[in-house]
């Protein structure tokens, strides 16, 4: 009597078993966790994945999902055991869970509008860092650990494009977005920034992604160069890609590695000298298309 019964079925509930895809709009959005799995994000999941062992690609693949957030997911973070995750929408959250057990373990809400665009630890992990897609582009702190929001500022008019904590001093970070590089430093409640000076050897563009080398800051631009501040003055440009530098990752040995739009990964020595470069265009032909946007 199979589809003439008007009862719904006893057992009518839906799991969810697979998520196809990630959010390959944002730049960073793939992480490693400490324990080799894969984190990203789709919609409004966070995903976890096992990846499946090198010679059988599907045994043993499976995946694991945060359903803490009510909106699209627009950005993530990882730091040790927790990973940071923010959204869109008119009162954004920001979430911190678990990635072996995906259990959320704090949210911090009440002060970004419209949607959080970046995220990042302290080289502690005590402090959280995010930028909101307001106006100002706000700027929040927070001790995360205890729910608490340390401090706030008005960011930039300029859109943000990527935060980084200064890894030697937690009173510091850094900002690079849209014909801005600037410098940050927090004393008591209050924050202030100055600009970064490029002088004669750098050009006022977009400023794609950041990260420190040592004690000195990276930016990716969108013309494909690499420009190391020492200080916040610019000392020295790399022809690091033919097109912008989309995401940074650097090495426990301050190697650095850079995606690109141009589809190629490069990567370079502690003293920025580029040792090696591949084109995942090349490498997987037919099946790569457009930038990379993640490196790890």
């Amino acid at each position: 009597m199979r589809g003439k019964s008007p009862l719904p079925p006893s057992n009518n509930s839906l799991v969810l078993n697979w998520v196809h895809g990630y959010a390959s709009s944002s730049r960073g959005s793939v992480r490693y966790t400490e324990t080799g799995k894969i984190a990203y994000f789709a919609a409004s999941l966070g995903v976890v994945m096992t990846p499946p062992a090198k010679r059988k690609r599907s045994e043993g693949k499976s995946q694991m999902f945060n359903f803490s957030h009510s909106d699209d997911v627009t950005c993530m973070a990882t730091c040790g055991s927790v990973i940071a995750s923010g959204e869109v929408g008119k009162k954004p959250v920001i979430q911190i869970w678990d990635p072996t057990t995906i259990v959320t373990l704090h949210t911090l809400s009440g002060f970004h509008k419209r949607g959080i665009s970046n995220l990042a630890f302290s080289a502690d992990s005590t402090l959280l860092l995010s930028i909101g897609e307001d106006d100002e582009h706000s700027i929040a702190i927070y001790d995360w650990k205890n729910d608490k929001l340390r401090l706030s500022s008005k960011g930039d008019k300029s859109k943000i494009l990527d935060a980084k904590f200064d890894p030697s001093d937690n009173t510091k970070f850094v900002t690079v977005g849209v014909k801005h590089v600037k410098f940050w430093s927090v004393q008591g409640t209050n924050v202030g920034g100055k600009k970064g000076i490029l002088g004669k050897l750098g050009k006022l563009q977009p400023f794609m992604c950041c990260e420190f080398v040592g004690k000195d800051l990276v930016v990716g631009t969108a013309d494909g160069k690499i420009y190391r501040f020492v200080g916040n003055v610019l000392k020295k440009v790399i022809d690091a890609h033919a097109k912008g530098v989309n995401t940074f990752f650097k090495t426990p040995n301050f190697q650095l590695i850079s995606g690109s739009k141009d589809g190629t990964i490069s990567f370079f020595d502690a003293s920025l000298n580029k040792t090696k470069t591949l084109s995942m265009v090349e490498i997987h032909k037919g099946i790569f298309r457009g930038g990379v946007k993640s490196v790890r």
